[in-house]
C-alpha cells in the first residue's frame, strides 16, 4: 500500500502538469485558464495536507475545500512569503486561490460555478466566461492577478519540498 508521502508526491506532480497547462492556456481561454489554477492550487493543498498529516488520504480523494487551510499554512510559513520577496505576489495569488476555490462546483452547489453554467434567481442562465467574478478578474489585462499567481504558483512548485518537507 502507498504511502502518504507518495501521494503526496503523486499530487504534487499533477499540480505542476496542472500549472502547465494553466500557463499554456494564459491568454487564450480565461475560462479554463482559471479552472486550471484552480485544479492545480486544490493538488498543491492536498500535497501540503498528506505531508503534514492534516486529513486522511480518504477525505481527500473526494474532498474540495482545503485551500483556505493551504493558504494560512503558507502565510505561515514567512520564509516562502519573504523569499518571494513581494507581499502583492502573494496577497493577489491568495485572493485568487481562494475565489477559485469558492467557485469550485461542490462548493458553490447553486452557482456561480467555475467550471458549469448556472441559473440565477430571475431564471436567467448564467457561464463562468462571461459571469463569474474571479474569471472575469483574471482576464483583466489592467491587473496582476493572473500574472502574479502564475508566478507565485512557479515559486510554489520549485520551493514546496522545502516548504513542507
Amino acid at each position: 500500500m502507498a504511502t502518504d508521502r507518495e501521494w503526496s508526491d503523486a499530487y504534487l506532480a499533477q499540480a505542476k502538469e496542472d500549472l502547465t497547462g494553466a500557463i499554456a492556456v494564459q491568454g487564450r481561454s480565461t475560462a479554463v485558464f482559471a479552472m486550471l489554477l484552480q485544479m492545480s492550487f486544490e493538488k498543491f493543498a492536498k500535497a501540503q495536507a498528506l505531508r503534514r498529516g492534516s486529513y486522511a488520504r480518504s477525505y481527500l480523494a473526494s474532498h474540495h475545500g482545503i485551500c483556505e487551510d493551504f493558504a494560512t499554512a503558507l502565510y505561515n510559513q514567512h520564509l516562502f512569503i519573504d523569499g518571494l520577496g513581494n507581499k502583492r505576489v502573494w496577497d493577489d495569488a491568495k485572493y485568487v486561490i481562494l475565489a477559485l476555490e469558492k467557485a469550485h462546483p461542490a462548493l458553490a452547489k447553486a452557482g456561480p460555478h467555475l467550471e458549469y453554467p448556472w441559473e440565477d434567481t430571475n431564471g436567467k442562465v448564467l457561464t463562468p466566461i462571461k459571469n463569474l467574478a474571479i474569471v472575469q478578474t483574471l482576464a483583466d489585462a489592467t491587473n496582476r492577478h493572473a500574472a502574479n499567481t502564475i508566478a507565485f504558483g512557479k515559486a510554489l512548485s520549485e520551493n514546496f519540498h522545502t516548504i513542507f518537507r
